[in-house]
């Protein structure tokens, strides 16, 4: 992943007490991890996307870079490409968060955010 800017960071789990414990002792099952995730309701967020930022690249390096990885992560995306200055702000006002309980993410530069 690092050479397309993408890192993850591995944080040891917060309920093993020592290096040789391995996490998976601390949870039990016979059910397959497949399972288990799949019952978790997926995330849902809000893209706002500056298709002119980056010199015109942001939605070529989203759509092929970016949204792969949230969609293998279980992500539900509902991108909005913006059309003109103060789109983002309209949008991020007037959303209905039903369609993003759990957040919204801004592709572009400083100019969205300031948004």
């Amino acid at each position: 992943f690092a050479d397309q800017h993408c890192f993850i960071n591995c944080l040891p789990h917060p309920l093993v007490s020592s290096k040789k414990q391995a996490s998976s002792e601390l949870f039990q099952t016979d059910t397959p991890p497949e399972l288990l995730f799949r019952c978790k309701t997926p995330p849902k967020m809000l893209v706002i996307l500056n298709p002119r930022s980056g010199r015109g690249r942001s939605s070529k390096v989203f759509h092929d870079t970016v949204e792969p990885i949230f969609r293998l992560a279980g992500f539900r995306l509902e991108v909005v490409k913006t059309t003109s200055a103060g789109h983002a702000r309209n949008l991020a006002s007037t959303v209905d968060i039903s369609i993003c309980p759990d957040g919204i993410i801004c592709v572009g530069g400083d100019g969205i955010i300031n948004e």
